[in-house]
């Protein structure tokens, strides 16, 4: 089931250039180790922990798509076929729903991460999505993650760190999916009161630590930064979510002016880390993904408030902000869609979902609203 080790190290660099970067899931230095271990293990199968393999095999299927079939299949003695990826994650889905896992720990959890950004890479199981993320969330819950680990007083200082990371990216998810699926997302702000993680590189923090690392500034890049500059916004997304899909909660457009103007902030204080003394592509594509991908989630949130105001904009002139508003964050999110393809078809990958359509309706409609304008007033 395990492909050879040379396609398994370059899909799992893949994995932690342009995913990992984005979705803080494992504690990367604990991940190679344990994988090397599996290599020394792998003839002796009674040694081998079966939830790692299910955990690397998830990992190479969310990086399958980021990689050309061929070249792989140069490095591998079995074949290969391009639902190979598929079977690796119905295999891993079978061994999770035969193992009836009743408390998650955190292993679990990130193989259900996981799971679910895999099932999203390969477009399986679209329409449960906002179920499985949910579903998530309350197990996270109920195991306590929604609590700060703080107030825990014989979790270490090490597991401690991890599951405030495991936390918002839980969340995280849940309100990507819930704004994709135009619904409520399942967690709000006062359903927590778990502080985000540090902003500090995986190498600073170990399983035998016994007090934290100082965080390093917001303009500093670290294995992090991407989680770190996105959960200050978090709260105010999860309310804007909630907000704009929730049938029974109205507000004054002035609130929604006071969200454009915070997301806004939000935005413009994205730091500009620059990728010119930075000579590895692969670092260079990373700094660059965790731009792109902070400014289209925030873009996402102001598509969301503003789209209900900007369709109505022509016949409500008050309204008008939100039309400008909607075509100028439309506008940056296929901009930057754009120049991710032109510098690599990965990155344009990874920073592609459906806030890019989004972007495109958004465009198409208030071109052709204009356009009608035109020919009412021509007439």
């Amino acid at each position: 089931m395990v492909p050879s080790r040379w396609v398994v190290d370059e899909l799992v660099a893949l994995y932690l250039t342009y995913i990992e970067s984005t979705h803080r899931i494992l504690h990367v230095p604990s991940f190679l180790k344990e994988l090397d271990e599996f290599w020394t293990q792998k003839d002796n199968p009674d040694l081998v922990m079966p939830r790692f393999v299910v955990q690397l095999l998830l990992v190479l299927a969310c990086a399958w798509n980021l990689t050309d079939i061929d070249s792989l299949q140069a490095k591998n003695e079995a074949p290969l076929a391009c639902y190979t990826a598929i079977e690796w994650v119905l295999h891993a889905e079978k061994w999770i729903e035969n193992a009836h896992i009743k408390r998650p720990e955190i292993t679990t959890l990130r193989l259900y991460i996981l799971l679910i950004i895999a099932h999203n890479t390969h477009g399986m199981k679209r329409s449960k999505a906002w179920l499985a993320t949910g579903t998530l969330a309350k197990q996270a819950m109920m195991a306590g993650y929604h609590r700060d680990p703080s107030m825990y007083t014989r979790i270490s200082v090490f597991n401690k760190e991890m599951r405030r990371r495991i936390w918002t990216t839980i969340v995280e998810l849940d309100l990507q999916v819930s704004l994709e699926r135009g619904m409520p997302p399942a967690i709000q702000e006062s359903d927590y009161d778990t502080t985000p993680a540090l902003n500090i590189n995986d190498n600073e923090i170990h399983e035998a630590s016994i007090e934290l690392p100082a965080g390093r500034p917001p303009h500093e890049m670290t294995d992090s930064s991407f989680q770190s500059v996105l959960a200050q916004s978090l709260p105010l997304r999860l309310r804007a979510c909630e907000l704009m899909h929730s049938p029974r909660i109205s507000c004054r457009y002035d609130e929604i002016l006071r969200m454009d103007w915070e997301l806004n902030r939000y935005l413009s204080n994205i730091p500009s880390w620059s990728t010119s003394n930075v000579e590895d592509s692969q670092a260079q594509h990373k700094i660059v993904l965790i731009k792109a991908m902070l400014e289209t989630k925030i873009g996402q949130s102001l598509l969301s408030i503003h789209t209900p105001f900007a369709i109505e904009a022509q016949r409500e002139s008050l309204f008008a902000p939100s039309a400008r508003t909607r075509l100028e964050v439309a506008t940056m999110i296929l901009t930057t869609q754009r120049q991710l393809y032109e510098r690599s078809q990965q990155l344009s990958l990874c920073n592609l979902g459906d806030w890019t359509m989004q972007a495109y309706c958004s465009v198409c409609q208030l071109l052709h609203a204009e356009c009608n304008g035109q020919c009412e007033s021509s007439l």
